[in-house]
């Protein structure tokens, strides 16, 4: 329950601040497709999740299950991301929940490839 409601103190008190600025998270080739890194951003953030799920493609969430901040890691053949405290298991496309007690999506960090260096560059609640 505490987590809970951290996360709702979180979201409100981030409301109306402005967009953190782009940051470089990884290289092209630091991470082989399936292959994950933690990062923060902003800076002083939890940590989020970076996966490298095909040449040229990256999805980025929050690395703490919406059910109780477990961290998720990466199922990638499987296409989705996994919480082993309760096993729940969430889309690794959209960050949607897919089976377990997760109820609610994992915050997205918006990525994209400038040349060969992984930009975050936003973050959609």
């Amino acid at each position: 329950m505490a987590g809970q409601l951290w996360m709702v103190a979180r979201s409100v008190l981030q409301r109306g601040k402005p967009a953190p600025a782009a940051r470089p998270v990884a290289e092209l080739d630091e991470l082989p497709i399936g292959g994950a890194k933690t990062f923060e951003y902003p800076e002083g953030s939890t940590p989020r999740l970076l996966v490298r799920t095909a040449a040229r493609e990256f999805v980025a969430y929050d690395q703490a299950c919406t059910h109780l901040l477990c961290p998720v890691v990466p199922a990638v053949a499987e296409g989705k991301l996994h919480c082993p405290c309760h096993n729940g298991w969430f889309d690794l496309a959209s960050g949607r929940p897919v089976a377990g007690p997760p109820q609610r999506s994992l915050p997205r960090v918006l990525v994209e490839l400038r040349g060969s260096t992984v930009y975050a560059t936003g973050v959609e609640e």
